[in-house]
């Protein structure tokens, strides 16, 4: 190392500091939903997201070497090498634990968006026409024909398909 020169391992560190920021800044660009059950729906993707970069980034790496390995052996084929138990193992553990904590994440948000109040404030049934709707309040006895659904602020509702 000359002087005045920073320690091999310090600069990958920053290398990968370098990259990973801007993965990290990218989640924002998703809003956050206006919504609780929307606010749900977006820690669930930036959990995705957070699993799927990594992945991405060592796909990558490795096709990008193997293509710069393969090249520096000229005309002939490589060398073949065959996997060890060790290698199989690891190859199909790491997806089946990031598709496990997926599903586990995604069925919870799954049950905390659809869970329905046992009394709701309002019923609403909505029925859809060409480019636009009827809101029916079935509580208070009226409806509503337009584009926009007007909900009562803090209170919970709850919508009826047509065939109910």
């Amino acid at each position: 190392m000359r002087p005045g020169q920073a320690p091999r391992g310090l600069l990958r560190r920053l290398r990968f500091l370098a990259g990973a920021g801007p993965l990290f800044a990218l989640t924002s660009c998703a809003q956050s939903g206006a919504t609780e059950q929307g606010q749900k729906i977006h820690s669930l993707y930036v959990v995705i997201l957070l699993l799927a970069v990594p992945v991405f980034v060592i796909v990558e790496a490795l096709l990008l070497w193997f293509v710069v390995r393969g090249r520096q052996h000229g005309e002939g084929a490589p060398r073949q090498s065959f996997g060890t138990r060790r290698a199989l193992v690891i190859f199909f553990l790491i997806p089946t634990l990031i598709v496990a904590v997926d599903y586990v994440f995604g069925e919870r948000t799954l049950a905390d968006v659809q869970r329905q109040d046992p009394a709701p404030a309002v019923v609403i049934r909505a029925e859809g026409f060409q480019w636009q709707w009827t809101f029916y309040y079935l509580n208070e006895g009226f409806f509503v024909t337009g584009k926009t659904l007007v909900k009562p602020a803090s209170r919970s509702i709850s919508s009826l398909s047509p065939a109910t």
